[in-house]
C-alpha cells in the first residue's frame, strides 16, 4: 500500500514539474515573440528618431535581460505570468459581477 502511495506521489509530483516548466518556458516563447513584435513595430511606425532609438534600446535590453540573467528572466517572466492570468482572470470577475448585477436589478 505504501509503495503505490509513494509511486502515486512521485507521479503527482513529476506531472507538476513538468507542466510548470511548460508553463513558464511557454510563456517565455510568448514573451519574446511579443518583444520581437513590438520592436518591428516600433521601427516601422512613424515616431520620430530619438523616441524609436529610446523604445529600440530598451526593448533590447530588456531582450538582453531575458537571455543572459536567470534572476532577471525569473522576475521579468513572474510579472509576465501574472500579466497573463489576471488578462485572463479579470474579466472572468467582471463578467461574473456583471452577472450578478443583471440578476438583481433586472425588472
Amino acid at each position: 500500500m505504501n509503495d503505490k502511495q509513494n509511486s502515486y506521489e512521485s507521479i503527482k509530483s513529476d506531472v507538476k514539474g513538468a507542466a510548470t516548466g511548460l508553463f513558464f518556458v511557454g510563456g517565455l516563447i510568448f514573451l519574446v515573440i511579443v518583444l520581437l513584435s513590438i520592436i518591428v513595430a516600433v521601427k516601422n511606425s512613424g515616431f520620430d528618431l530619438g523616441l524609436k532609438t529610446i523604445l529600440i534600446i530598451g526593448l533590447t535590453i530588456l531582450l538582453g535581460l531575458i537571455v543572459f540573467s536567470s534572476k532577471a528572466r525569473q522576475w521579468i517572466l513572474g510579472g509576465w505570468l501574472i500579466f497573463l492570468v489576471a488578462c485572463i482572470v479579470l474579466p472572468m470577475f467582471a463578467l461574473a459581477f456583471y452577472f450578478f448585477y443583471t440578476a438583481f436589478t433586472s425588472k
